[in-house]
């Protein structure tokens, strides 16, 4: 029979794997890696209240040497080396002398060491000798911090206390020595603490001689009363389900539609809308996957309604529309799809169509107010888009321009790299995601592309920035440079930001290729459903760009120099992006840098020649010089639509002791912090570590089981067990 021959030690952290929220699809973008963030927690049923706790950088990580687990398929990292920022190096050398280290890098001494007492001596030392230095974030009492570049971080609370710790590495995925985004402290005793939903012990301390204070296991295995960030997302959609019953689109004057393909969501313009084609409005074949709803007016247009062409044979010049249409004057042969049988015969594209809808017609003549009274929804829930500019875009415009700015902005040159333009798809995989046929053009930015630098004050509210028009044209022609990419650093993950851009008159905006948010490049081409296509998504949804005085706004096409590894023009290799002639179906390449977030212009005639991710809400005439438009809501606008998941482990193990055979197991605790949307956890992965060793340290044996999918509604906390474990499954024998 087997036995346990001494305590076994479950991993406190699971290795838990989300998919699928309270919508068709959604995505888990929030990775510890991508985000970096440090909690600040309490231990031992104690409260931080009253506490301020600082976080310092003090050092970066090397490469890590990225493994998988052959047993459970988990990644982990053998190692992570760490040396010290150069701006901290004086300080780390003092602390970790004094401390008791020795070697060229104290931090890399201290990183690796399983002396306790050395490094709480060290931490309080560089908490002494920072106290005056600018922190890189702070929190109250309990919470989280962040977001961080990854790193090593000293945390110092205001009453004398400091630990080392560190975020997720790029790679995002952690060693078995640290534990990594998390930052504990033992606080005041609370006078009636509240019953906790986990044990108040402590994994680490099932080791056998109850003494881990030198373990790495035990520094990895936090206490069980503290949950782990799963994963922090937005509901979005890979498979273009999410309907979104606001407009996509809406011009205050005539609207002028020039070499477009398609564009994403509703339009609604108050005078005429020429050169229709493509895709006037509706389901978009590739986009942010935000559709408007079956059966809703999709487009409406108080003025005439004029194709590109209207000769026979020429079916994409003259318009398609994914839904109803209504038109206040005349309608030139616009294509309402109300079937596939419509697609198939006019050639468009198949997942253009949207079923189970009725009454899919273009009607017109219908006079310019009644036009633009709509159903946005599809089930008779009407909005007036008459005097839309004076009752709603510019009192919404004056409001965004009165709020106090949160950071400040700042401009330098870029760096080279290259940048995806376009992938080549043949058609889609059963989830609906783009199926890649290897073909892929790209454009080679320099440093002529500079960037601007949006950092906020790294607080859960609406992020605000001023950005001014002549200074940003000084700054361009002082940098010598062509164009501006955009980093967004220190925005807290879901919050709305707001740039208001100052300036009267004409005003240019020279399109780059590049964007960050907090530390990541989150930049897409067209086509793309993979890598950063999701941070991307978030950050459109995020941003709104009010041009606050101008009166004429052109956003412009994007520089570079053209690979081609397709089927488009060969002419095309090695030249210029910027109006760079024919590109497959579509005009210029360099009209297919993707700019994200939403555009605000009351008082302005707008000229897009770049493909914009967001609502586009014009006061006065709009001319769109595009290959696309893709539909994006603001977070600003609409709902909460955020989600965050915690996860906890707490030991089941009363009767297990050596000698027996008694089976063990974790209980496993989700927490969905979301205000509308639940959460489904496909699995969660727990793994049994035994360690022979007499020191503790190395879990020689280990077996690895898996829950099936765990439910977790929207504000809710659901705990669910984890298969037993015996001696068995550690091939232990008598």
């Amino acid at each position: 029979m087997s036995k346990w021959p001494k305590k076994p030690l479950l991993a406190v952290l699971a290795a838990l794997t989300a998919v699928g929220l309270g919508v068709p699809c959604a995505m888990a973008d929030g990775t510890a890696a991508a985000t970096a963030y440090i909690t600040v927690a309490a231990v031992g049923g104690t409260t931080l209240e009253g506490r301020t706790y600082r976080a310092y950088r003090l050092g970066s990580y090397g490469k890590t040497d990225v493994r998988v687990d052959p047993d459970s398929g988990d990644r982990y990292a053998a190692s992570i080396p760490v040396s010290t920022d150069p701006d901290r190096a004086d300080a780390v050398a003092d602390a970790g002398s004094k401390a008791g280290f020795t070697g060229d890098d104290m931090l890399a001494a201290a990183w690796a060491s399983t002396d306790s007492a050395k490094l709480e001596a060290f931490a309080r030392g560089l908490a002494s000798s920072l106290s005056d230095a600018e922190p890189a974030a702070s929190v109250e009492g309990a919470g989280r911090m962040g977001p961080f570049t990854p790193g090593v971080y000293l945390v110092s609370g205001s009453d004398g206390s400091a630990c080392l710790t560190g975020t997720l590495p790029s790679e995002g995925v952690g060693d078995r020595s640290h534990v990594l985004g998390i930052a504990e402290f033992e606080g005041d005793a609370q006078a009636a603490a509240a019953p906790q939903a986990n044990s108040d012990e402590s994994l680490a301390t099932l080791d056998d001689d109850g003494d881990t204070s030198g373990s790495p296991i035990a520094r990895y295995a936090a206490p069980t009363t503290v949950y782990h960030r799963l994963f922090d997302g937005t509901v979005t959609s890979t498979a273009l389900d999410n309907e979104d019953p606001a407009i996509s689109i809406y011009t205050g004057g005539n609207m002028d539609y020039m070499n477009g393909l398609e564009i994403e969501g509703s339009v609604i313009v108050n005078g005429n809308l020429t050169n229709g084609r493509g895709l006037v409005a509706g389901r978009a074949n590739w986009g942010m996957g935000y559709t408007p709803p079956k059966n809703s007016v999709m487009l409406a247009v108080g003025g005439d309604y004029s194709s590109a062409s209207t000769t026979n044979g020429n079916n994409w010049n003259r318009g398609a529309v994914g839904g109803r249409a209504q038109i206040g004057g005349r309608d030139n042969r616009i294509i309402p799809l109300d079937s596939m049988n419509t697609i198939n015969a006019y050639g468009f594209w198949g997942t253009w169509y949207i079923p189970g809808q009725t009454n899919v017609k273009s009607i017109s003549n219908m006079g310019h107010d009644a036009a633009l009274k709509v159903d946005i929804d599809g089930k008779g829930t009407i909005v007036d888009y008459n005097d839309y500019v004076d009752r709603q875009l510019q009192p919404l415009s004056t409001q965004l321009a009165n709020e106090t700015p949160t950071g400040k902005v700042g401009y330098a040159r870029g760096t080279d790299s290259t940048e995806t333009v376009w992938l080549g798809v043949n058609g889609r995989n059963d989830d609906g995601s783009m199926k890649y046929n290897g073909q892929k053009d790209t454009v080679t930015v320099t440093g002529d592309e500079g960037v601007i630098t949006f950092t906020g004050d790294g607080k859960k509210h609406t992020q605000v920035f001023d950005l001014d028009m002549d200074e940003l044209e000084n700054q361009r022609k002082a940098l010598k440079l062509l164009q501006w990419g955009v980093d967004f650093e220190n925005v807290p993950g879901d919050t709305a930001i707001v740039v208001n851009v100052r300036g009267s008159g004409s005003r240019t905006w020279n399109t780059g290729w590049r964007y960050w948010v907090n530390g990541r490049k989150v930049s897409i081409g067209v086509n793309q459903q993979d890598g950063t296509y999701n941070d991307f998504r978030k950050l459109a949804s995020r941003v709104l760009w009010n041009w606050t005085d101008a009166s004429y706004v052109k956003y412009d096409e994007s520089h570079g120099i053209m690979h081609i590894n397709s089927t488009h023009s060969k002419a095309q290799d090695g030249k210029e992006s910027y109006e760079g002639g024919s590109y497959g179906s579509a005009a210029s390449p360099g009209k297919a840098s993707n700019l994200p977030g939403t555009v605000l212009a009351p008082k302005a005639n707008v000229r897009m020649r770049c493909d914009q991710n967001g609502r586009l809400l014009v006061g006065k005439d709009s001319t769109l010089d595009v290959w696309e438009h893709h539909n994006n809501p603001w977070v600003g606008f609409v709902d909460d639509n955020s989600v965050t998941v915690d996860a906890a482990t707490t030991a089941s193990h009363d009767g297990v002791d050596v000698g027996t055979t008694k089976a063990v197991h974790d209980s496993i605790s989700l927490r969905d912090n979301g205000k509308k949307y639940g959460a489904a956890v496909a699995k969660a992965t727990v793994t049994l570590n035994h360690s022979a060793s007499t020191d503790g340290r190395t879990a020689d044996e280990k077996a690895t089981k898996a829950t099936g999918a765990i439910q977790v509604a929207a504000g809710k906390t659901v705990s669910a067990d984890s298969p037993d474990f015996t001696p068995s499954d550690l091939g232990m024998k008598t």
